[in-house]
């Protein structure tokens, strides 16, 4: 006699930054019929046949923040051509900051590692220096936050490029662009991308003389650096943390710039 199986719905959570859930997608798995040989000693059973319903398509992956389909930008630049990179697969942690002062560094030379992405500047306080950024779309941007005066003035475009300390960890620099295009960057933004360029061909140091940087060049320049071998939108969602990605006008760093929330 054939056994009938049952339907199974497996479902799999999509992961953002540091394994955190934005939205559950589900796919379910029809398995149709089981069929199995006629039980012994009753010749003559017909055997079932399998199952002719119609299979459904499995539901589409949701797209992440850092698909390029949703961080499109029509006014970024080309900082490569340095030698190719190589990969390696391990267990990493990636941290988005500025290089530190006191440390060589190096950036990867790969185009894929370099992404100019949308994103809100925002100082929790007045005259600080410590400042938070926060990853947005530009569906928001192009729809919105330009032509909202409370929001507008915080719209800056990062420069976002994967790197790593001389004998170090490895990290992502957002280097930020301003919203103007390159026409109009500033002097000291024109001077992080000389230095971006050139710590893809050499490891570099940046010191600040209270103007613009300063570029020291390591003078043994060791041999390239061995790269990860995760995606860079990989990387992006281990760097950001969920509270610091914009999705809609509901984020608390929105409220706060429109003054809804203290």
């Amino acid at each position: 006699m054939a056994r009938k199986a049952n339907s199974e719905v497996s479902e799999r959570d999509e992961l953002t930054v540091e394994k955190v859930r934005l939205s559950p997608q589900t796919a379910s798995l029809p398995l149709g019929l089981e069929t199995g040989p006629p039980p012994a000693g009753e010749p003559g059973v017909d055997e079932p046949q399998p199952s002719t319903l119609p299979q459904p398509e499995p539901a589409p992956k949701p797209s992440s923040i850092f698909s390029p389909d949703r961080t499109r930008l029509s006014m970024g630049y080309s900082v490569f051509g340095g030698e190719g990179a190589s990969i390696k697969g391990e267990a990493l942690v990636i941290k988005v900051q500025r290089p530190e002062k006191d440390r060589f560094f190096r950036a990867c030379p790969d185009e894929g590692y370099s992404v100019c992405l949308p994103a809100i500047a925002y100082k929790p306080e007045k005259d600080s220096l410590r400042e938070e950024l926060y990853i947005t779309t530009m569906e928001l941007v192009e729809g919105v936050f330009l032509y909202d005066q409370a929001v507008s003035g915080s719209i800056t475009f990062l420069q976002i490029t994967l790197c790593q300390e001389l004998n170090g960890p490895f990290f992502l620099w957002p280097l930020k662009l301003g919203k103007e295009g390159r026409a109009r960057w500033s002097d000291v933004t024109k001077n992080q991308v000389k230095a971006l360029e050139l710590a893809m061909n050499k490891f570099i140091r940046l010191t600040w003389n209270g103007r613009l940087h300063e570029v020291i060049e390591h003078r043994v320049n060791p041999a390239p650096q061995t790269w990860p071998s995760k995606t860079m939108e990989e990387l992006l969602e281990m760097g950001f943390d969920s509270t610091n990605i914009v999705t809609d006008e509901s984020h608390e760093v929105v409220r706060k710039l429109r003054g809804e929330i203290v």
